[in-house]
């Protein structure tokens, strides 16, 4: 759970909706009922099916991955559809095939849920991509052997699609600033934990790791926050590491929760 607050905080922006309609869409000549995805689930990311599946632009919502890190995706489609999911990694607004993540068709009624690991090539320079998500029916959706259709903006019978951004931050080229002017606490802490930062700090992510090194916790801040109150109450007793990362530095905190 996190409490937002509006003091002024400077972060790197992210890609609107008008990026989204720059790209080629995917066609489904017999439309996408119920031949869709229910659920789309990545890092810190989590969307779910509104009622309305004609409605494929949701880059109002965002993904962080770390460059040659594998993440687990969850994605549950529709009746009998596949999964392929690319990322356009190189902001050319187009999807080539070496920028397909995953694909996959198993299918099932009412639907199916595909987990998998996606890994963004080690090499990906810090930015923000556009991440495009297709459940084709009867089809995996990259493969040029489907008879239903293939491709990012492929021609398919039925099915949907919906694109979102993919936020690529790798944190080991991000230097360690044991100055950077950010504080955390209460520590230890039951639960509450402020993040405050000085006004004109650029924060980009705030992670939170359990000790075994699993992400625990993610945020993102946006341009109108320098103080962030993170809830880890349903986190187990232990310690934790808090990153707090900026464009160019970023500070590390050890937390105790009790």
């Amino acid at each position: 759970m996190l409490t937002r607050y509006a003091l002024p905080l400077l972060v790197v922006a992210l890609s609107s909706s008008a990026a989204a309609q720059n790209y080629c869409a995917p066609t489904f000549q017999n439309g996408c009922f119920s031949w869709h995805s229910q659920s789309i689930l990545l890092a810190n990311m989590e969307w779910y099916f509104d009622g309305d599946c004609s409605v494929t632009d949701h880059t109002d919502m965002s993904a962080t991955v770390e460059p040659g890190v594998p993440a687990t995706m969850s994605v549950t489609s529709g009746n009998w559809t596949g999964c392929a999911v690319w990322a356009d990694l190189n902001n050319d607004f187009d999807f080539s095939d070496d920028e397909n993540l995953f694909y996959s068709y198993v299918g099932g009624d009412p639907g199916f849920e595909y987990l998998f690991d996606i890994t963004v090539p080690a090499n990906t320079p810090n930015g923000t991509y556009l991440l495009r998500v297709v459940s084709p029916w009867g089809s995996d959706g990259f493969q040029s052997t489907n008879e239903n259709g293939f491709g990012a903006c492929g021609d398919y019978q039925y099915g949907g699609f919906d694109d979102f951004l993919l936020n690529v931050i790798n944190t080991s080229s991000v230097a360690e600033n044991t100055e950077l002017p950010v504080t955390v606490g209460p520590n230890p802490t039951e639960g509450p934990l402020m993040v405050s930062a000085v006004a004109g700090t650029a924060m980009q992510r705030i992670a939170v790791w359990s000790a075994d090194g699993r992400l625990v916790h993610e945020y993102t801040p946006t341009t109108s926050e320098t103080t962030l109150q993170l809830d880890l109450s349903g986190l187990q007793a232990g310690m934790y590491r808090v990153q707090c990362i900026g464009q160019h530095a970023m500070r590390t905190f050890s937390i105790v929760k009790q």
